[in-house]
């Protein structure tokens, strides 16, 4: 069954290299790893270039 999203998070960065650093960010992935993926069922990911 597919279900919607819980909640969404929103990020407006300048371009694709601070989307990088952003994406890369090792405090940034520990964060993700520990509090976030014990509890997540799915992450779903879109980004829109402007």
């Amino acid at each position: 069954m597919i279900r919607n999203a819980s909640f969404a998070v929103t990020v407006d960065l300048p371009d694709e290299a601070a989307y990088r650093a952003y994406d890369l960010d090792a405090e940034h992935n520990r964060v993700r790893a520990e509090l976030f993926a014990p509890i997540r069922e799915r992450v779903d990911r879109i980004r829109f270039r402007i």
